[in-house]
């Protein structure tokens, strides 16, 4: 079938199946094909390559996976949309060509979780509340993926596409930088949803990226950049040094350890966590490696 791109085609699918547009059901659909399109073309889908999508809703995106040759792995949460699925994609799911696993996407560790399937590519309307998150952790989970496009709201894809200095700069954008590099493809209006959002989306594009990193002992990259950013107006001295950094990283670090690191990075600790680059926290996080007495050495 052809995906379902247009408010009355996508009401009578919801009545066939006894749901209606409603906030209860926490769906925005989509009815533009023309982001549709750009969504596929970003994708750039070799026939028999395997896709990852999250959130598949009613199947507009996966019929157009499908179309295009992919064979998906869909990950839904939502029981009613799952039983959508089923009936909608029957002769997919015979042939094998779609998969419908019925999970919280957060809850996916990895591969065995979804039937050992390794997808190449995560294409994805993803859900507003875990997007960021899931962003930065299918990175790790799934170490076959090479590519992510994914529709956000705008606030998060201006915070992943970000630079050091600016305003969107956050913890986000630091650690997607270790892993992927984006871009942005296309721009989404509310209207392009049935019910429409409160927000515009943004449809991005992340290319894995791999980093020579020693990666020694010492606190988790992530956990560093989350406590250095726990509170804008601070600067990364003070951060580092709080109550909550120390809940973030497991361990207390003290001055004389946060100078030296301070020193080894090329900053001074006056600094605020927005204005700096990605490479400055791996120099923080391999100097305080160094400092066994901070990490339970002798």
């Amino acid at each position: 079938m052809a995906p379902v791109v247009n408010p009355s085609e996508t009401i009578e699918l919801l009545r066939r199946h006894g749901l209606s547009l409603s906030k209860r059901l926490g769906q925005h659909f989509l009815i533009d094909g023309n982001v549709l399109r750009s969504i596929i073309s970003a994708a750039d889908i070799e026939k028999g390559e395997h896709i990852l999508e999250v959130g598949p809703g009613i199947g507009t995106l996966t019929e157009a996976l499908l179309d295009a040759g992919a064979k998906v792995t869909a990950i839904e949460f939502d029981n009613r949309l799952h039983k959508v699925l089923d009936i909608e994609f029957a002769s997919a799911i015979a042939e094998r060509s779609l998969s419908v696993v019925a999970a919280d996407a957060m809850k996916v560790m990895g591969p065995d979780d979804i039937g050992g399937a390794e997808p190449t590519k995560l294409i994805a309307n993803l859900p507003y509340n875990i997007a960021a998150p899931l962003m930065v952790e299918y990175w790790k989970r799934f170490p076959s993926l090479q590519k992510m496009v994914v529709m956000v709201q705008k606030e998060a894809a201006d915070r992943v596409l970000a630079n050091p200095g600016t305003k969107a700069y956050a913890a986000l954008t630091v650690k997607l930088r270790y892993r992927c590099e984006g871009d942005r493809v296309a721009g989404v209006a509310r209207n392009s949803f049935i019910p429409p959002p409160r927000v515009d989306s943004t449809v991005i594009e992340l290319n894995r990226r791999v980093i020579e990193d020693k990666a020694p002992g010492g606190p988790d990259l992530a956990a560093l950049v989350d406590a250095s950013f726990s509170s804008r107006r601070k600067t990364i001295r003070n951060n580092l040094s709080s109550g909550r950094a120390e809940q973030l990283l497991g361990v207390r670090i003290e001055k004389d350890g946060l100078m030296q690191a301070f020193e080894a990075a090329g900053i001074t600790g006056q600094e605020r966590a927005e204005t700096l680059e990605l490479e400055t926290f791996m120099e923080l996080r391999d100097t305080l490696g160094q400092l066994d007495y901070l990490w339970g050495g002798e």
